[in-house]
């Protein structure tokens, strides 16, 4: 049977993420802004960790359980950050002139795959990229038309994505 864990109107919607301790993590709408709320699987022990942003999306949770990884718009531009799962150490993993959504984490969490959209010569268009889970390293993986939901084979040597209408994988 279902259990409702969380009272807010919008809790979840922007990002749910599940840590390896059995802990859950989601986005909620504080007044105007958004930010990332931890739970114990049964309700209990709720607590709002690091900050408030007016755009966050997509959180996600490293498997090793050290990280949450999430989508936020600081600059006009949406771009991938890391935050401990305590809620300390903030870091920007991307940045630039593109927008990067539909992340992924890799099975040793040393890698975010993510998709980056910009406009060239106004035309949109669309990169598959890694970044390391510092963001000192980020690697072009394949030009896509448009992408969305790439996705990691469960021992991490395959990538699947929506690349315009087809399913690629790489």
């Amino acid at each position: 049977t279902a259990v409702q864990l969380t009272n807010g109107q919008l809790d979840g919607p922007a990002g749910i993420a599940t840590l390896p301790d059995g802990r859950i993590a989601y986005v909620s709408r504080v007044g105007e802004d958004l930010t990332i709320w931890v739970m114990n699987a049964d309700g209990s022990d709720q607590r709002q960790i690091g900050f408030q942003l007016r755009f966050l999306e997509e959180l996600r949770a490293t498997p090793d359980g050290r990280f949450f990884i999430f989508s936020a718009r600081r600059d006009g531009f949406s771009h991938l950050y890391r935050i401990d799962t305590n809620g300390q150490d903030l870091k920007q993993l991307t940045s630039g002139e593109s927008y990067e959504t539909s992340s992924t984490i890799s099975p040793d969490s040393r890698w975010v795959y993510y998709v980056a959209g910009f406009r060239e010569g106004g035309v949109s268009k669309a990169h598959l990229r890694k970044t390391s889970m510092d963001g000192s390293q980020t690697v072009n993986l394949k030009e896509l038309e448009a992408s969305l939901l790439p996705d990691l084979s469960p021992n991490g040597q395959f990538i699947a994505a929506l690349d315009g209408r087809r399913l690629t994988i790489l």
